[in-house]
């Protein structure tokens, strides 16, 4: 889907108040969708945290600053593609700062059901209808051409690994505020309870394995992903390792 990418922000620093024997935390509020006047909010958040993350670096070649503002119209598309689903997971917390007496998040993810897309066809249909045509004269064909390729290569890399997942855990973000508290693992718990069947996710950061083996996911494999040249990059200059983790 739009985005690309199984990544998790926060999950060093989830593991880390686990094993400091952080402070118990109240049970989690019940995960829901998000409301729409957060959908920009959440795709800024998403952006800013993933945009050091090796498949971003590959797909969005380019200063950072550009980087974030392309991602985040992406992530957006994403965030309008799967609402009213049931696949984003939500939690939303008293705002602090420029967000100060209204909501924010404090926890959000995408579980993606198989049946929320049940054949390519709805999958992209659902893609042209939030804007897929657009995005390539919004971040250029390039990154477009980049962003296709990796998602066709994630499809078939996830059915290669675990062809009877019934799920795919996606992009989750934990607010600062609320890392090292353990609230990030309460959550995913939640969400994972609620779906059930064998649930599969990609990562490229080696240090989060920790944190997913701990809700009891087992690394089925790693592959290299092999990048493309273009936009001042040589073939094979971005390439990067992917884990595949199921559960």
């Amino acid at each position: 889907c739009l985005g690309g990418g199984g990544e998790l922000s926060g999950a060093e620093e989830t593991m880390s108040g686990a094993r400091q024997g952080a402070v118990e935390t109240p049970e989690p509020p019940k995960l829901e969708d998000i409301p729409s006047h957060l959908f920009h909010r959440a795709a800024e958040l998403l952006a800013e945290e993933f945009a050091d993350a090796p498949a971003h670096l590959e797909i969005f070649r380019g200063e950072r600053e550009w980087r974030i503002k392309a991602m985040t119209g992406t992530f957006l598309k994403n965030i309008r593609m799967h609402h009213g689903t049931g696949a984003i997971k939500c939690v939303l917390v008293p705002g602090k700062g420029n967000m100060e007496g209204r909501d924010d998040i404090g926890c959000f993810f995408v579980v993606e059901k198989k049946d929320t897309f049940p054949t390519a066809f709805a999958k992209y249909a659902a893609m042209i209808r939030v804007g897929l045509l657009l995005t390539p004269f919004e971040i250029g064909w390039g990154a477009f051409y980049r962003l296709m390729t990796f998602i066709e290569w994630e499809e078939k890399l996830l059915a290669n690994f675990a062809p009877d997942a019934t799920c795919l855990l996606q992009r989750m973000i934990v607010a600062k505020s609320l890392r090292r508290t353990g609230v990030g693992t309460a959550y995913v718990r939640a969400a994972l309870e609620e779906v059930q069947g064998k649930c599969v996710l990609m990562t490229q950061t080696e240090s989060a394995l920790s944190f997913w083996k701990s809700l009891g996911f087992e690394v089925l494999g790693t592959q290299e992903y092999e990048a493309t040249e273009g936009d001042g990059a040589c073939r094979g200059q971005h390439n990067y390792k992917n884990f595949v983790l199921a559960k």
